[in-house]
């Protein structure tokens, strides 16, 4: 696998875990990015991506077993990867240029 991102990806770690309370175990799962899947950018390092969401689905398990949830972690279960990158939109381009009127009208607000 490449270090680099060589195209926009769209990706997202889950993080598999068993707890336990009281004898009671319980399966849960958390994501490495918060609302869904991360867009990763062109040249943003895979490792660093990959490790920012383990840390981040980690952090969020820490937080919620030392809260006083009274839940212990037992094991990680697995850690899913997901990832697929996106194609660029073919087309024309969204850029559209200002009018020289209202470039100049523009400046001479900024001037005053």
């Amino acid at each position: 696998m490449r270090e680099n991102i060589t195209r926009q990806t769209k990706f997202r770690l889950t993080y598999r875990a068993t707890l336990e309370r009281e004898n009671i175990l319980v399966k849960t799962q958390l994501w490495g990015t918060k609302g869904g899947p991360a867009i990763v950018n062109i040249g943003s390092n895979f490792a660093e991506v990959y490790d920012n969401q383990l840390e981040y689905a980690g952090n969020l398990l820490d937080k919620f077993t030392n809260e006083g949830s009274g839940w212990n972690f037992l094991s990680v279960d697995e850690i899913k990867l997901e990832y697929y990158g996106l194609e660029a939109l073919a087309g024309g381009s969204t850029f559209k240029k200002l009018p020289e009127s209202q470039m100049l009208n523009m400046y001479i607000s900024l001037q005053r």
